[in-house]
């Protein structure tokens, strides 16, 4: 046997040939779908090349009652890197923060850890939203929420079938109406996509799985908690009048 190798480069005694292995060559990308397609469960895919709507037509494809619009896709790689900032500003006391530091961590308690931006509505007919899928990535179609979900001081508290045109004070008047402790005036829609805030006259539709929260007005000052008060500034006027009246005596 030759004892050289590929460019004529000649081996001598106690020499080390290394030969290298390719890097993830054995390693599996695999995603997983659950929710309503036809068939949910784990998939391998092809590294950096395989599509979304691929993975959507191999798993069978959307079932009738999947919600296309409360689809999601979540991608871990990187989503647990820590939010200096917003550490920070949990430390701060709610009276001692800025406007702009209390909105950023109410954006950033909203935000889904790992969520990636797709509209599962157009992956089939815009390639810009069809994403190429990673190893990890998890997939979820949940079903139509065909309710308005009421919280909070209603009549009758719960879901209330979804019907096109229909306003907040509908939806209120179908639950039965505010109780006698709502705060009226301080009805907020929670939006089902983003989890957003929103007062009623800001509303232009309600959709699907938003949610009514109806406040419960404060509590009122209790009786003896007013008399003591009561009592308490009484004696400290009655000690200064007092004063007031020796130091005229005194004086004369």
């Amino acid at each position: 046997m030759k004892n050289f190798i590929k460019n004529n480069f000649f081996l001598q005694n106690k020499d080390i040939v290394v030969v290298r292995s390719k890097p993830e060559y054995l390693q599996d990308n695999v995603v997983t779908i659950t929710g309503f397609v036809k068939y949910p469960g784990k998939y391998k895919i092809d590294k950096d090349k395989t599509h979304l709507s691929e993975l959507i037509t191999i798993s069978g494809g959307y079932l009738e009652k999947a919600s296309l619009m409360d689809a999601s896709l979540r991608r871990f790689i990187g989503a647990d890197t820590v939010d200096a900032e917003l550490e920070r500003i949990k430390l701060i006391p709610r009276p001692d923060m800025t406007d702009d530091e209390y909105d950023y961590m109410k954006a950033k308690s909203r935000q889904r850890k790992g969520q990636v931006v797709v509209d599962f509505r157009n992956i089939f007919r815009s390639y810009e939203d069809d994403v190429v899928l990673r190893n990890g990535d998890e997939i979820l179609i949940p079903e139509k929420k065909e309710y308005i979900i009421i919280i909070g001081q209603a009549v009758f508290p719960g879901n209330v079938e979804y019907m096109p045109g229909l306003t907040v004070q509908d939806y209120i008047k179908l639950a039965g109406g505010f109780s006698w402790r709502a705060e009226q005036s301080e009805v907020r829609i929670v939006k089902a996509k983003t989890g957003e805030w929103i007062e009623v006259d800001e509303i232009m539709v309600l959709e699907p799985g938003d949610t009514i929260w109806i406040p419960e007005e404060p509590p009122a000052p209790k009786f003896w908690d007013i008399f003591k008060d009561s009592l308490t500034i009484l004696g400290q006027v009655a000690t200064v009048v007092a004063a007031t009246i020796a130091v005229i005596v005194s004086s004369r």
